[in-house]
């Protein structure tokens, strides 16, 4: 949305510190090829594509623009929650998606532990998720972290993690668990 500023950030960044990893979080909806060079060029290291589930059903404009910065920028990485299956949600294939992020040459992505929301919590039990047994205790609200983790969803990700393994696929899959995720926002540190 803020273009100029953000190439004048990364500029900026590039000139006072030269080697440190710089990343931009993005749906990349306004990305375009000369906005691609323009970061390159300004010392964009990664960029990383925050991923709906449901864009990622069938959003080719996201997938071209994935396309797009793999060609000018060193590490193109996807974020996104995984949501477990039930008897009233069918979620996109994610095994599909790991094949084509793999063939389009995407250097990793981070599968996020789906987490029940603080609010509307009504709207997810409608759609069959629960909580996951026995889930962690919370002795803060924060917003960010999204709520308590649904059931199902750490198993999605696991399964997803050995998919990529047992197939030898060349993208690098990592899980951020909401305990992890937790741990993070509390004490500060993150770990990768």
């Amino acid at each position: 949305l803020h273009k100029p500023q953000t190439l004048a950030f990364f500029q900026c960044a590039k000139r006072l510190y030269p080697h440190a990893h710089t990343r931009l979080y993005t749906c990349g909806d306004l990305l375009d090829a000369e906005c691609l060079a323009q970061l390159a060029q300004a010392g964009l290291r990664e960029i990383r594509f925050s991923v709906k589930p449901d864009d990622a059903g069938g959003s080719e404009g996201l997938f071209a623009s994935m396309e797009k910065a793999v060609s000018a920028i060193p590490d193109v990485v996807v974020e996104m929650p995984v949501i477990p299956r039930t008897d009233r949600h069918r979620p996109i294939d994610m095994e599909e998606l790991l094949l084509r992020l793999d063939a389009m040459g995407v250097r990793g992505i981070n599968l996020l532990e789906f987490c029940f929301p603080l609010n509307n919590a009504e709207a997810f039990a409608r759609r069959g998720f629960s909580l996951r047994k026995r889930p962690y205790d919370v002795l803060y609200n924060y917003w960010y972290a999204g709520g308590l983790p649904v059931a199902g969803s750490e198993e999605e990700c696991l399964h997803l993690m050995a998919f990529a393994a047992e197939r030898g696929l060349r993208l690098g899959v990592h899980y951020c668990s909401a305990d992890n995720k937790k741990s993070c926002v509390c004490t500060g540190k993150s770990i990768t």
